[in-house]
């Protein structure tokens, strides 16, 4: 197990690190994660590695190659990869000891204990080494619990101990120094895009973004009323941060058909209607945060409710050429294109779709030709469009050039 304090202090600027300057334990952890969490499926390509850069720093740059179209040899990089992961176990190397005390005199204040110290040492060498935090970043859309298990066994900690780290009412969440929530990629819906741009638009701002939870520690969902009391509480305890709130799935509060809420039911219902509805008004009115309220759609909304609300904006569907980019960049590697000119004129085709059938397609690949893989690629695409009671993408003609 890596020890936590070294003996000197190393920059933990945002600066983009080359080899030597990335620290052992970083390289340690991005070595760790390639090989016993299996990363590498996601980050060695059949033509190099999906950041060249990454792979200089952790010591592949024999196998970097500038030739797109030549193939390397995956068998004999993940050999490596596992040579180089058993040296870095000999020395692991330890977090700088400048951020070690800094961090131990902030869980002395708010009250860490030591797994919540160790994760909050990692979220800080993650911001600061844009290596860890782009290897990070696959898979993509962890449940909280596979991420905390991810965590666990990345940072040698017990798994309940870091499992209760990630709760709601865990020291990290309660002060703000760590926003825990599920991550939510780009899925192609349209709320998935108003979740990505409120993230954009917290970013240009300079603010943290704080997204009101769907379910509780069991996994369980939470009902609407208790989702806006959360709201009320995180605008209460944030009050004074640069923040933004983001309260997905709003269906939940205001549709009268979802099953796992019935708020508005309850309004319209009860003896204390106009008490209640004057009391989510009030909600509407006095955020001490600004709140982006996503939902596929309002037909249920009350119209007294949406007047509250300072602005009202549609995401539509992305255009063709958009939908092509998408494409392209999650699944370019096996799709000619023309068949990803095809693919996009599906305006039903969400783009995690495509990222799923890549994902499989990747596994099986080294053992079918090119041409193969490509329409294994495209017959999971459509077998799931039409389970979804969505046409399937068009066949190729190829009288069309």
């Amino acid at each position: 197990m890596a020890q936590r304090v070294s003996t000197s202090a190393q920059d933990t600027s945002t600066t983009a690190s080359t080899e030597q300057d990335l620290p052992n334990i970083v390289r340690f952890w991005i070595l760790r994660l390639l090989v016993d969490l299996k990363a590498d499926q996601h980050f060695v390509k059949r033509h190099g590695f999906r950041d060249d850069d990454i792979a200089s720093q952790i010591g592949l740059n024999e196998f970097v190659n500038d030739d797109l179209d030549a193939d390397i040899d995956s068998g004999k990089v993940r050999k490596f990869l596992r040579k180089l992961y058993q040296e870095a176990q000999r020395d692991p190397g330890a977090v700088p000891s400048v951020l070690a005390a800094n961090v131990e005199r902030i869980a002395q204040l708010v009250n860490l204990n030591a797994v919540e110290s160790r994760l909050f040492e990692f979220a800080i060498l993650m911001r600061a080494y844009p290596a860890l935090k782009e290897m990070c970043e696959k898979p993509a859309n962890l449940r909280r619990k596979q991420l905390a298990d991810r965590l666990a066994a990345l940072l040698d900690l017990p798994r309940q101990a870091t499992w209760d780290a990630f709760q709601p009412d865990g020291a990290l969440a309660r002060t703000g120094l760590l926003t825990l929530s599920t991550s939510h990629h780009y899925t192609g819906s349209i709320e998935a895009q108003l979740e990505l741009l409120s993230k954009l638009l917290a970013r240009d701002m300079g603010c943290e973004l704080f997204e009101v939870t769907t379910e509780d520690e069991s996994k369980e969902p939470i009902g609407g009323r208790k989702r806006v009391k959360a709201h009320c509480a995180a605008n209460s305890f944030f009050a004074k941060h640069r923040a933004i709130i983001l309260f997905d799935e709003v269906e939940e509060v205001f549709n009268d058909n979802d099953n796992a809420g019935r708020f508005i039911k309850l309004l319209r219902s009860e003896p204390q209607q106009h008490g209640r509805k004057g009391w989510m008004n009030q909600v509407l009115e006095s955020n001490a945060l600004p709140t982006i309220w996503v939902a596929n759609s309002l037909s249920e909304l009350d119209p007294a409710f949406t007047r509250r609300f300072d602005m009202v904006m549609e995401m539509p569907v992305p255009p063709k050429s958009h939908r092509e980019r998408i494409i392209r960049d999650t699944a370019g590697e096996w799709l000619s294109s023309t068949a990803i000119s095809r693919m996009a004129e599906s305006e039903d085709l969400a783009p995690a779709v495509v990222a799923k059938a890549t994902s499989v397609v990747q596994c099986i690949a080294d053992h079918m030709q090119p041409h193969r893989a490509s329409e294994a690629l495209e017959m999971l695409v459509n077998n799931t469009l039409q389970a979804q009671h969505h046409r399937p993408i068009a066949k190729h003609d190829p009288t069309v050039p």
